[in-house]
């Protein structure tokens, strides 16, 4: 499994830049909302898209725009947990003297 984490201070964008990175693949890459969970405007989500990559394999991608406090950990944790295996999760982390920037690794590793 590979990990894409955005990281950078709060409020400077790394939600916003995950819903576009979201819309990117769904409307131009064609990749598909396999359980119609992206929202039409910008709020926080965490869906499962898959599509084909440029090599023509089957690829599954957990996007999870909300940060890195414990509820969202444990709420991607349990996304995760329900939809099986994937390729990429896509994230986002808080590296501002943020505490829990620790846990969120250390649950990204027993995902």
């Amino acid at each position: 499994m590979n990990y894409l984490l955005f990281g950078g201070a709060s409020s400077v964008g790394k939600s916003h830049t995950i819903y576009c990175l979201a819309w990117y693949l769904l409307s131009i890459k064609n990749y598909k909302d396999e359980l119609n969970k992206m929202p039409k405007e910008f709020k926080d989500f965490c869906l499962l898209i898959e599509g084909i990559d440029k090599h023509g394999k089957a690829v599954k991608i957990v996007i999870n725009s909300p940060t890195d406090d414990p509820y969202s950990i444990k709420q991607l944790k349990l996304f995760c947990d329900t939809v099986g295996h994937v390729d990429i999760i896509v994230s986002s982390f808080r590296d501002d003297n943020f505490n829990y920037r620790k846990s969120l690794v250390s649950k990204i590793i027993f995902i």
